[in-house]
């Protein structure tokens, strides 16, 4: 596996996934009444009483050839200036992305700024979600990393 500042490979798909502007999003609503979602303790107590208006954006989806350090590809995306997503957008993306055992990857800020990666995969009917640190978390090939396309 590929340490942080080591350049990487990553492929970038084509097709730009546009998410609409959100007017009101609060994380703890959101996440705890969809039935679609199973979040995890972690990631309900890290990302709890967020509340976001944000713009529509384009997102852009990338993956490895190998597997590699989530802070590598983080840097190698443009870092906290350019690969962090909206917990409002990560929903959204959620809610209209393909759910056929998909893996996908994000990173996102919490309440005082600290950027941690959270993963979601479809399975048996839900989105499976779950927050690491960023300094800890691997990424497979299998994933998707998912991230504005302001980043280029």
């Amino acid at each position: 596996m590929k340490d942080a500042g080591v350049r990487i490979t990553l492929r970038k798909i084509p097709e730009l996934i546009t998410l609409p502007a959100i007017p009101h999003f609060v994380s703890h609503e959101t996440f705890t009444q969809n039935p679609s979602l199973r979040a995890s303790g972690e990631f309900l107590d890290t990302f709890f009483g967020i509340k976001e208006s944000v713009g529509a954006l384009s997102v852009a989806r990338y993956k490895t050839a190998e597997h590699v350090f989530a802070e590598s590809v983080f840097l190698e995306l443009g870092g906290k200036d350019k690969a962090v997503i909206s917990l409002a957008h990560l929903y959204e993306f959620l809610r209209i992305a393909p759910r056929f055992c998909e893996f996908f990857l994000f990173f996102v800020k919490d309440r005082g700024g600290q950027i941690w990666c959270v993963d979601a995969y479809w399975f048996r009917g839900y989105w499976n979600i779950d927050t690491k640190a960023m300094r800890v978390t691997a990424i497979d090939p299998i994933h998707w990393v998912v991230t504005p396309v302001s980043c280029e």
